[in-house]
């Protein structure tokens, strides 16, 4: 190694490690505001199932297929999704185990009638983020093996604005 090439080695040794800096900064900022936003967001839904009364703007989207009452059931089968989503992606909860949760929240009373209720709305908000499409994909594979399109066919029908290739079709 020349002389001359040492300078540029140290140079492009620092703008490499910079780089790797702030991406990993930057990543870090992102799982703050997700773990942030998970937060409040499990804060509102505990918030709901004490008084379904607070918040008739998400219990709305459950009429008229959910009797007066249970909102609560749904929202807490709401924050079961959003924890293996979340646990998924953090790595707390493996792709096997993930399989294993999807299909027992299915079997649960409520799973794919909630799944069939908020599925169209999960497809929008997912639609641009690679890795919330996957989770929707492998949430919505376990509705189906549940049998819950032949269940629910008449609310899907009503909601049938996903893309086919969105259905796994």
């Amino acid at each position: 190694m020349s002389r001359r090439s040492l300078p540029a080695h140290i140079s492009l040794t620092v703008a490499v490690l910079g780089t790797a800096h702030l991406l990993l900064a930057d990543r870090h900022h992102r799982q703050r505001q997700e773990l942030l936003a998970m937060q409040v967001h499990n804060d509102l839904l505990a918030d709901v199932i004490r008084d379904p009364e607070t918040d008739p703007a998400w219990s709305s989207q459950y009429e008229p297929w959910v009797k007066p009452g249970e909102d609560a059931k749904f929202f807490t089968l709401n924050r079961w999704l959003e924890w293996y989503r979340r646990g998924h992606r953090a790595g707390v909860i493996s792709t096997s185990d993930l399989q294993v949760n999807l299909t027992t929240f299915m079997k649960l009373d409520g799973g794919t009638l909630m799944w069939a209720l908020t599925r169209e709305k999960r497809w929008q908000q997912s639609a641009p983020h690679r890795l919330r499409r996957r989770f929707f994909r492998r949430v919505d594979t376990a509705f189906r093996k549940a049998g819950g399109e032949s269940t629910h066919a008449e609310l899907i029908r009503e909601q049938a604005t996903m893309p086919p290739s969105a259905q796994g079709r």
